[in-house]
């Protein structure tokens, strides 16, 4: 009886092995991305905010990584498990009003989707459509259209996108700004391409300079253009030469959590950004 017994639980233990194995095999491999690697000194500054800040602004022309270097920050976050989800809004104003869409069918995701194609295609660029599918599916990947966001609170563990933030009113940013929880949020936007007549971005960034607000502003000029030597060429010839680009800018709060070793007056950044 006693070898019977043991036979049986020999048994047991091969299949529950066996079990253990299969499950192994079916689990889905982990995602590894290339790291982000800055490209110049305004990239650089850019991440080591974005490192160190709760609330991240990133000013500048077409081109200069942006997006795309928050976009991959905040993918990284995810997959470190030092964030939940990756939050996308933007105001749905397109870039000229004589040609329009209408209405948009479907669902959420699909109404607000197109909109959300410059954030959506560098995740997928990271780590595939199927996987971005399915962070979308499951809430790692979440749409807020301004429409959707009065009485939210945004929370810990969430990395707030709004891009595009230069055809947003001072009133829809002062309603996006007041969502904002113990999350971390990031906004990008080039006031020279306003498609709207009052654009508010101006407006705010003057407000975290005047009222102390835990932020850093990065700014990107025209010799920080990255995404092709042609884009560089027409930034520079659509650049109006009265402007000036103006200098990174950081708001300091005096607490070791917002220390920045490049601040604004240390004149080695300065020679780097020039």
């Amino acid at each position: 009886m006693a070898a019977i017994r043991a036979s049986k639980t020999a048994k047991r233990q091969a299949r529950k092995a066996i079990k253990l194995t299969d499950q192994k095999q079916k689990a889905p491999p982990l995602i590894s991305i290339p790291p982000l690697v800055p490209r110049n000194a305004a990239q650089r500054h850019y991440l080591h905010s974005l490192n160190n800040f709760a609330q991240v602004f990133g000013i500048g022309p077409a081109g200069t990584g942006k997006t795309y270097v928050a976009v991959h920050w905040a993918v990284q976050q995810v997959l470190d498990k030092k964030a939940d989800k990756i939050i996308i809004t933007r105001p749905m104003v397109s870039s000229d009003k004589s040609e329009s869409l209408g209405y948009l069918p479907g669902n959420l995701a699909e109404k607000f989707g197109p909109w959300a194609l410059p954030i959506m295609d560098v995740i997928e660029r990271l780590i595939g459509k199927v996987k971005a599918a399915d962070w979308l599916k499951t809430g790692a990947i979440e749409f807020a259209p301004f429409q959707m966001v009065r009485g939210r609170t945004f929370h810990e563990g969430a990395i707030v996108l709004l891009d595009e933030a230069q055809n947003c009113s001072i009133e829809q940013l002062k309603l996006f700004v007041t969502r904002l929880g113990d999350c971390r949020c990031i906004v990008s936007g080039d006031p020279q391409q306003a498609d709207i007549k009052n654009s508010g971005l101006p407006a705010l960034m003057k407000m975290v300079s005047k009222h102390g607000i835990p932020a850093s502003i990065c700014h990107f000029g025209n010799e920080d253009v990255v995404r092709s030597k042609l884009c560089a060429a027409w930034v520079k010839a659509f650049d109006n030469k009265s402007a000036q680009t103006p200098k990174n800018d950081t708001i300091l709060v005096d607490t070791p959590a917002f220390y920045d070793p490049y601040p604004v007056h240390d004149q080695r950044y300065v020679l780097a950004a020039e």
